[in-house]
């Protein structure tokens, strides 16, 4: 553990110690359990590293951690029915009366922002978020590439989610000048969802999916 990351830990114990009622972990590293004499709450987001053990690496320890957060902690909170469906049917022995369903929400909000308004001239599909992985990105933009040779004035715009790698570019070649990579804050993506020709998420695997709701 480096720096910031061990003061973390250490002044966290130091505060449990003191003792709480509750504790809510933002993530599943059970030192906590150590420290705690209150009752534990943990959110799981998502089974994403139970499901495709391959996009990771042998040394993460994030299936082991959760696990004994999972059957240590007095109850759970799952983002959606669908990770908790994943969790029952990982551990089929926890008890389904120790998960609840807490969804997930969008700070978007028309009182906010005005959808008329135009972020973009370009006619774009949009593309929201991390490219890497179960993210799929690779197995869409070969689908999407035949429609932006056939049309010159089709664009894609990849919204958040870092530069494109070097893979991505050569991927992408000659249609860079189709292809944008941008970095919004709320209103812009909000402005690039609402007037976008269409919004595609070909993830292959999310605990809730927070840009299909902001799409909506």
């Amino acid at each position: 553990i480096r720096g910031g990351a061990f003061l973390n830990r250490r002044n966290t114990f130091h505060h449990l110690r003191k003792g709480y009622d509750i504790i809510h972990p933002t993530y599943y590293d059970p030192y906590i359990l150590k420290a705690n004499t209150g009752k534990i709450v943990i959110t799981i987001y998502d089974m994403i590293h139970e499901r495709f053990p391959e996009l990771f690496p042998s040394d993460d320890c994030t299936v082991e951690y959760k696990k004994k957060m999972i059957y240590e902690s007095d109850h759970i909170i799952a983002i959606s029915q669908s990770t908790k469906n994943d969790i029952l049917q990982i551990y089929p022995d926890i008890s389904e009366s120790k998960i609840s369903v807490i969804y997930l929400a969008s700070n978007f909000s028309e009182r906010i922002y005005d959808k008329k308004k135009v972020f973009s001239q370009k006619k774009y599909i949009l593309f929201v978020g991390r490219r890497d992985k179960y993210k799929n990105f690779i197995a869409f933009f070969e689908g999407v590439k035949k429609l932006l040779i056939e049309d010159e004035e089709l664009n894609l715009i990849c919204a958040g989610g870092g530069s494109f790698t070097a893979e991505e570019k050569e991927l992408i070649g000659s249609l860079s000048k189709q292809v944008q990579q941008l970095d919004v804050n709320d209103e812009k993506l909000y402005l690039l969802y609402s007037n976008a020709i269409c919004f595609v998420f070909p993830s292959l695997y999310e605990g809730f999916g927070i840009p299909t709701l902001e799409a909506f």
